[in-house]
Order: C-alpha cells, then structure tokens, then sequence
C-alpha cells in the first residue's frame, strides 16, 4: 500500500480483502489513513468482511472522513457490527 499511484493501491486492499484473512486487517487499516478517499472507501468496505468488535472505534472515527462516500459507508459497516453483536447476545 505504498505505491504512489492509488488505483494499485485499490487494487492491493481488493486483493487482501479476497484473502478473507485477518491478517490482512492491519494493512486495511492502513488504508483509512491513505491520502486519496478512493482508496480509504475500498478500505472500509474490504473491513467489512471481517466485522469484528475491535474494529468499531475506527469505523467511528471513520464515519467523520471528510468524504461524504467513505463517511456513509462506514456508517454502514459500523451498524452491521453492532447488528450482528446485538444477536450474538440475543441467541
């Protein structure tokens, strides 16, 4: 994720998001902090595969980008988190 040129960059979190591994998630996070809001938006919606609890504060920060698309999107991911915790503690 440290190519200059951001449609690489894009290209690399859709390529980690495919792994479906959470090892990738460090390198995800990175990209929410990336310059350029095309590549922060496939960032939070390659987090959305993993969903996990400790991704919640950084899904709050990023549902305040600047970017209205990343903003929303985030927004998004955030609530399906907090869905998905709300039944695990109903079941």
């Amino acid at each position: 994720l440290k190519c200059n040129n951001p449609e690489v960059r894009m290209g690399a979190i859709w390529a980690l998001e495919g792994l479906k591994n959470e090892q990738a998630v460090p390198a995800l996070l990175d990209g929410l902090k990336d310059l350029d809001p095309r590549v922060r938006l496939c960032a939070v919606a390659a987090l959305n595969r993993f969903r996990s609890p400790q991704l919640v504060p950084l899904l709050t920060e990023a549902s305040s980008d600047p970017d209205p698309l990343v903003a929303s999107q985030a927004t998004m991911i955030l609530r399906l988190v907090q869905w998905d915790q709300d039944q695990e503690r109903e079941q």
